[in-house]
């Protein structure tokens, strides 16, 4: 029973590296993806030029984030929520079997390793494509966004979402979703802030986002936006739809961002 046991710790340990190096390979493409972004956007010789293929390529990332983001989740994160569910039915095993604190503490560990490896993954999937965007909706997407951003920030958010009409299409609703996470990821790496607060309004005409931190600010005027890849992503991203987009910082006052998306059919397919 015993040999069997370890035989099993074995096997999963070979298929927790296999989907550890399958995660970290999609964490690897998304990275990829990211820097061509950038590349295809700097490498074009008009405005007119890099918008269009700016805005394919925009369009392609989004598709093939969306299909990792299922390869993963119909594949790691099924298999490791398996092996969760057998590695406790080892443990019974060994507390009937075998008095062995060894073997039982290393699969306590294997435990441990595994539902992490999950929140990994989980956290790559919703980078990737969040589930609750095309389930749940726009607003309830933000409002998982705040939450990931709460596990490791000690930040305080107040959130007022005013939906007056519907997103007009997928992509515009995906362009918005993105401005929020990007605007979010650079509060919770760079400001400093305590609280935060997000004002979206939602109309026939309009998508309104304003984001407003209490952080550490910077100066807008000494920024380069084409080396700062957050920005420069968030601002073409806006550019795409004949959005607008306002940067409001005072170094020790905060930064305020105010984006206006047009509420319009696809821009691109």
């Amino acid at each position: 029973q015993i040999k069997n046991i370890l035989t099993s710790l074995e096997q999963f340990e070979s298929k927790i590296q296999k989907n550890n190096d399958l995660v970290s390979k999609a964490d690897d493409l998304l990275n990829k993806i990211e820097v061509m972004s950038e590349y295809m956007r700097l490498d074009t010789n008009s405005k007119e030029e890099s918008s269009d293929i700016f805005a394919r390529w925009m369009a392609f990332q989004e598709k093939e984030k969306s299909r990792i983001a299922r390869d993963i989740h119909d594949g790691p994160a099924q298999t490791m929520a398996s092996l969760v569910i057998k590695s406790d039915i080892i443990k019974k095993l060994i507390e009937k079997e075998s008095p062995n604190k060894t073997i039982y503490n290393e699969l306590e560990q294997l435990k441990i390793q595994l539902r992490n490896v999950i929140k990994e993954i989980r956290k790559i999937m919703y980078d990737l494509r969040p589930t609750s965007l095309d389930e749940l909706g726009f607003t309830s997407s933000v409002e998982g966004l705040i939450s990931k951003v709460k596990e490791n920030k000690d930040i305080e958010f107040e959130l007022d979402i005013k939906e007056k009409s519907e997103i007009s299409s997928s992509n515009i609703k995906i362009i918005s979703f993105r401005v929020v996470q990007e605007v979010l990821n650079n509060i919770s790496k760079h400001s400093q802030a305590k609280k935060v607060n997000i004002e979206i309004s939602i109309n026939k005409n309009y998508i309104n986002i304003n984001i407003e931190d209490d952080g550490i600010g910077f100066d807008v005027k000494n920024i380069n936006f084409s080396k700062s890849f957050g920005l420069s992503s968030l601002k073409e991203r806006v550019s795409l739809v004949e959005g607008t987009i306002d940067i409001i910082s005072k170094i020790g006052k905060g930064t305020i961002i105010k984006v206006r998306i047009p509420n319009k059919e696809d821009v691109y397919a």
